[in-house]
């Protein structure tokens, strides 16, 4: 299985979408944006048909800076099947000038960024 972790447009669909075509029967995407997921999930699958495979992909709707609903995302996913490929895709993507930002802002870009692939990673022992 290939889970994607920070599904968005760009390179997060487009890869999830040639692992689709090329091997992965079943695909996780996690992104916060429960509609663009749908429209992802939709995108992977065109894909794969196009490619002529057949994929389940499921969709989970998280704010991976919660740790807890991370975890409990991850467990969903171990119940989907076994995780093969791992992409960590997630960031946040804002202006933030050099002196200028403010604790807060630093540490929701450290909870995103970092303290989620290290939840993510952990999980992948268990």
């Amino acid at each position: 299985m290939f889970v994607l972790i920070g599904s968005g447009p760009g390179i997060g669909s487009t890869t999830a979408a040639l692992f689709a075509a090329k091997k992965f029967d079943k695909i996780v995407l996690i992104s916060r944006n429960a509609e663009r997921l749908g429209q992802e999930r939709k995108t992977v699958i065109e894909r794969a048909k196009q490619a002529g495979r057949d994929v389940q992909v499921k969709t989970l709707a998280v704010d991976i800076a919660d740790s807890k609903a991370l975890q409990d995302a991850l467990s969903e996913v171990r119940k989907f099947g076994d995780v093969e490929v791992l992409l960590f895709n997630a960031a946040r993507v804002q202006p933030s000038p050099m002196l200028e930002t403010s604790s807060d802002t630093i540490m929701a870009d450290f909870k995103v960024s970092l303290a989620s692939l290290t939840t993510a990673l952990a999980d992948r022992k268990r």
